[in-house]
């Protein structure tokens, strides 16, 4: 039984019991985001749930979740960490129940944009943060620049962003999950973005994921004062044949598979591969593989603070030529 004190790990445990008091604590990871695994879980009061999520939930009940609210009037806090997706985000998967939904109540959930509302839901059996928010798409309207701007401020004269629902111009704000598109929509109806150069600019950006759904467009992602991405997860949606001599073309592995296979410790952002090439993005590193998705083995990394440009090009290989990503740091303009 934990009372007055903190469980945290990973692994799997027998029957676990949280007894009843502000100072009774269950976490998992052990500093990470590993999985803690139990074959019973139950509160006997007020209690503490922090969940570490890294894509699959923190806390896995293979029996019974259970909870002693007392009529209402004692809750089981869930904090939680992680990137986290618009939709359901599983926390703690159970194998039966003997609880309310309302014996819980919703922490502290840091890193997430202002603009964003999140609540606890059920999702199968599985007890979820629910995010919701309005995504700042792309513009590149005015120089092309991705800032920082307050949260909750008014919208500045030089919106790069335009939100996916409402088709106003937006800033970028800490924590916001951005996408970057074919079309963007500011108001008038969908148009291509003025710019496909994003220059980060003013300090590091931290947004909480970043999406790319370009199939007819080409993104380069620079910098032109050493900022960078700091925080978040990466992906790449859709398919584009490009020039190999001066087009983009970024393909990007997926966020489960790379915990699975590379140290989970190592990156602290990833990409989603969806077609032939891809790589492994989080502070960040680009790995190159070929076009039947084998690994070369080949790794370019560097510190996306320093001047970072994504860039594709040609090399011969087995007798073909095949496009690789290559990531290169530039520093005092010289590479």
């Amino acid at each position: 039984m934990v009372t007055q004190g903190a469980l945290d790990g990973t692994g799997t445990l027998g029957a676990v019991t949280v007894g009843d008091g502000t100072g009774s604590i269950l976490t998992n990871g052990n500093g990470g985001t590993g999985t803690l695994t139990m074959s019973s879980l139950s509160f006997l009061g007020v209690g503490t749930a922090n969940i570490n999520y890294g894509g699959s939930p923190g806390v896995v009940v293979t029996g019974a979740l259970a909870t002693n609210p007392a009529s209402g009037t004692k809750k089981v806090t869930i904090n939680a960490t992680g990137a986290f997706a618009l939709g359901p985000n599983d926390l703690i998967n159970y194998g039966s129940s003997s609880f309310s939904l309302s014996d819980f109540t919703l922490g502290t959930v840091p890193g997430l944009s202002a603009r964003a509302t999140k609540s606890l839901a059920l999702d199968g059996n599985n007890i979820a943060l629910v995010v919701a928010a309005d995504i700042p798409v792309w513009t590149g309207a005015n120089g092309g620049t991705w800032t920082t701007t307050a949260s909750n401020s008014a919208v500045s004269g030089t919106p790069n962003w335009a939100l996916l629902t409402a088709h106003t111009p937006s800033d970028f704000w800490a924590g916001d999950i951005v996408q970057f598109n074919d079309t963007v929509d500011s108001g008038s109806g969908p148009v291509a973005p003025t710019t496909t150069t994003v220059t980060i600019h003013g300090g590091n950006v931290s947004p909480t994921s970043a999406t790319f759904n370009n199939s007819a467009l080409n993104y380069t992602v620079t910098t032109d004062d050493g900022s960078g991405i700091a925080t978040g997860s990466l992906s790449k949606n859709g398919h584009r044949h490009a020039d190999p001599q001066h087009r983009q073309h970024l393909q990007w592995r997926d966020c489960a598979e790379q915990r699975r296979i590379e140290h989970p410790k190592r990156y602290r952002g990833c990409l989603q591969r969806t077609g032939h090439r891809q790589a492994d993005a989080g502070g960040w590193n680009i790995r190159q593989y070929d076009r039947r998705g084998g690994d070369t083995g080949v790794e370019h990394s560097s510190n996306l603070g320093r001047r970072p440009h994504l860039h594709r090009h040609q090399q011969p290989q087995h007798g073909h030529r095949r496009g690789d990503l290559e990531r290169h740091a530039h520093r005092n303009g010289r590479h």
